[in-house]
Order: C-alpha cells, then structure tokens, then sequence
C-alpha cells in the first residue's frame, strides 16, 4: 500500500476511503480539565466547544465586565500582540486580579469569561503548584506552556500564598513570591488572579497587575436574584422531579430571607441542604413511592437558616467581633466598602483599579 500523507486540507475534502478509516486509531490522547489529567477517550465523543449563550449576570459592575471581556477577547483572539515592554517576550500577557469576601462572584465571573468565548479554563490551587520554590517554577512553566499553547484562560484561585507581602524573616514564602513574579512577567496568555486577602499583597505584584477589580459583598437585592437564578435552574433542569412550591419561592424572596447574610456559595449550600431535608421527608412518609416528584417547603429552609443563624452566633460570641470586623482585622478587606460604578483608585504602572 502506497503511503497517503493526510494533511487537514485533504481530511476536509473527505478524501478517505473507508479503508483508510478501518486503520485510523478509535482512541486519542485527551486533557481533562476536571482531573488535570491526560487520558485516552474514544474520538465519538470528541467535540468542538460551544460558546454559552445564556449565562446568568455575574455580581460585577458593567464597565468592569466590559473591560475583562475586551482583554480577554484580545488576548484569544489576536495572533500577534503587540508588547509595551522593551524586553523581548515580557509584559505581552495580561494579569486581572479579582479580590473580595468569598462566595461573591469572582471565580464564576472567570468561568462565564470562558464559556462566552469558547476558550477551555484552567484552575488551578496551591495544590497543583506546591509549595516549594523549585517546584512552584517547574509546574508553573509547565502550565503556562500549556495555556499558551491551547489560548486557555488561566485561573489561579485563592492565590494568597503567592501574592502575600514579603517578610525579612520568612525566607521561604519570599522565595515562592520571587518565583511566581519572575513566571508571571514572561507569560503570554490571559491570567485570572483571585484573593480574599487584598490589603497582605505584595507591593510589587501590584506593579505587574493590569487591571484589578474589586467585588462588593452582596445585598438584599442581589441575593434575591440568585435565589431566582438557582430557582430558574432548579426548574428547568428537574422539573418533574424536584419542585420548590410558590409559597417557598415567594418565602426566599421575602424580608424573613433578607436578614441571612449569605454569599453565593452559602445560597446554594442552602438550596442543596433544604432539598435533602425535603427528599428525607418524603422518603420516610408511607405514601412515597420511588420516583414521586420531591416537594420543597419553606419550614426546610427555615430549619437551615437557623441552624445557620446559631452558628454564627456561637461564632461571633467567641470571637468578640462580627464577620465583618475580623475580615478588617485579619485579612486586610473591608467588607463595607461601596463603590460608584467608576474607577475609584489608580495603582502603580498604569494599573486601574476598577469595581
């Protein structure tokens, strides 16, 4: 048999031949972004990534999201960009840092950058790094090699360790801050920066930052349209099975709801939680039959709002200060702060500082 160079023109023309399908391998080598492993999957379930369409609005000002979405754009789409750095190959990636308390927003304001533009998101921890100089440079070359290589949107969550103020005396974390700086400046993708912990970073990262953003804690108004967002979610993917009735969606709309203090992350917990206690319920009733539609009451989310309430009593009680205090005290974020919509600070090095 003649050899037949197949390039991708020729494939597109359908120049094979049944035969030469017969040969060609069923399996390929895949990266699951889930696992952050390399595994061999079947090429039928091999397919192109489709942008979202439909993503709930994230807890970010729009003059904000507009202009992640422009760097993010440009930096996928744009083959060769154009550097303001005089040293060759530095300053020609683009650094975003999202701070604010957890749960409101910044991870998944990353995840819907990603699924509007098609690109596959990388995230990775302290975990998949390490914690040591040598190895934080090896895996960071490594991955941002891979992320260059696939246009992939980089996130690096809760990346305090790498962005905390160095000091005389802890040489090691010095150490790991030095190597994350010097990997940073000679990466030429799109990398997203997230911490809880904004007022311990490192004066010098900030330098190397080009736009930050901060995320406010979220009011009644906007916990309200969570709940919806998790609602509309709930209905149009179990309907039939699991239904929260008018009188709870009403209740988790109401005043009584207002005075939890919850984040994001906490909603949902909730909503999960009361939908066990729910199906709990019904299982242990004589009437239930497997396969009968789960119904989710108001008295479920009351029994998880208080025991919600009665751990952050106990916890406030033993610690003598609210929530917000320790966040101000310890982690150098205040929680109070609101912002205008407009650039409310100018950092170093023409960084903007936006809400």
């Amino acid at each position: 048999m003649l050899p037949l160079d197949l390039n991708a023109s020729e494939c597109s023309k359908s120049l094979l031949s049944d035969d030469h399908l017969f040969m060609t391998c069923p399996v390929m080598a895949a990266f699951a972004l889930s696992t952050k492993t390399w595994e061999i999957v079947n090429v039928d379930y091999a397919e192109q990534l489709e942008k979202a369409t439909t993503i709930p609005d994230a807890n970010i000002k729009p003059e904000s999201l507009q202009i992640i979405k422009a760097l993010s754009d440009r930096q996928i789409k744009t083959q060769n960009l154009w550097s303001a750095d005089f040293i060759k190959d530095k300053g020609e990636g683009v650094v975003v840092l999202l701070h604010g308390p957890p749960g409101v927003g910044k991870t998944y304001t990353v995840e819907s950058i990603a699924m509007n533009t098609g690109r596959p998101l990388i995230n990775l921890t302290i975990a998949d790094l390490g914690t040591k100089e040598d190895s934080i440079e090896t895996q960071l070359t490594s991955w941002f090699a891979l992320a260059q290589r696939w246009r992939a949107i980089l996130l690096l969550d809760e990346a305090d360790i790498f962005l905390e103020r160095r000091e005389h005396k802890d040489i090691a974390r010095n150490g790991i801050v030095s190597a994350f700086l010097r990997k940073m400046e000679f990466f030429k993708g799109l990398l997203f920066l997230t911490t809880n912990r904004v007022g311990h970073i490192d004066e010098a990262f900030i330098s190397r930052v080009h736009v930050i953003i901060g995320f406010e804690k979220l009011d009644p108004e906007k916990r309200k349209k969570i709940w919806k967002n998790f609602l509309d979610k709930l209905h149009g993917e179990q309907r039939g099975k699991i239904r929260v009735t008018p009188n709870c969606a009403q209740f988790l709309m109401g005043n009584e709801m207002s005075t939890m203090d919850w984040n994001g992350r906490e909603i949902r917990n909730a909503l999960q939680t009361a939908i066990a206690l729910a199906e709990y319920d019904m299982r242990g009733s004589e009437y239930y039959h497997e396969g009968d539609e789960i119904t989710v009451e108001s008295d479920h989310f009351k029994k998880v709002m208080e025991m919600n309430r009665s751990f952050r009593d106990y916890m406030n009680s033993i610690k003598n200060n609210t929530e917000e205090k320790r966040a101000q005290m310890f982690y150098g974020r205040n929680d109070s702060f609101t912002q205008d919509g407009a650039a409310t600070a100018t950092a170093p090095s023409g960084t903007r500082h936006l809400p």
